[in-house]
């Protein structure tokens, strides 16, 4: 998942359409709960490999150690200064802390992105032992997916090469549901690129 969103953080850089996605030309903040800088900048390195025409563009960068609500306003100021559009936020789970459970850190989370002030895209783990039948969720209260205005669902196919993903749109408050969409990450010895995928030739996606 964070292959995918470092792709669409330099998508937007750079404001390119490629693979089926459109980028708005914007800086972008990645903050970074789960992770570090040399790891990230590695990922980012290998896909402007991958990507040469995204080479000249790269996201701000900020680890993070504490919940959101606690540097909100610091990280605010920031996305005022550099004119920040677009904050992507490795995982919701470290950003929240606390008893994710509880619906106050779902709540909290979403106050203090309200003081970020700009759109935002959150990674968030699955809940497991979802029953067959029933929709994946984010782990945790149930006002992570309520709050939410647009969410969407990443499965992977396989661990084979090139990886396949599907992203599946659950909820989207503003307009009809987009149709899934597919990609493929072809990791190679230093570099690694994103394609579009017909969803329809991966037996694994068809439920």
């Amino acid at each position: 998942k964070s292959y995918l969103a470092l792709y669409f953080a330099l998508l937007a850089c750079h404001g390119a359409y490629q693979a089926g996605v459109s980028g708005i030309k914007t800086p972008v903040l990645y903050l970074d709960w789960e992770l570090n800088r040399d790891t990230v900048g590695g990922r980012l390195k290998a896909l402007q490999i991958g990507h040469p025409e995204l080479a000249h563009v790269l996201p701000y960068y900020r680890r993070c150690e504490a919940p959101l609500h606690q540097e909100a306003h610091k990280i605010a100021a920031d996305v005022a200064e550099r004119k920040i559009k677009l904050v992507i936020l490795d995982s919701a789970a470290m950003a929240c802390g606390g008893d994710l459970s509880s619906p106050d850190a779902a709540i909290g989370l979403q106050r203090a992105l309200r003081k970020i002030a700009c759109a935002s895209l959150l990674l968030a783990h699955v809940a497991k032992n979802v029953q067959e039948g029933q929709q994946a969720t984010a782990y945790g209260s149930v006002f992570f997916r309520e709050l939410a205005r647009n969410v969407w669902e990443l499965t992977k196919a396989s661990d084979t090469n090139p990886v396949q993903v599907l992203l599946t749109q659950h909820k989207d408050n503003f307009s009809p549901r987009h149709e899934p969409l597919g990609f493929a990450l072809h990791f190679e010895r230093e570099a690694v690129r994103v394609s579009a995928c017909n969803i329809d030739d991966q037996p694994d996606f068809e439920a």
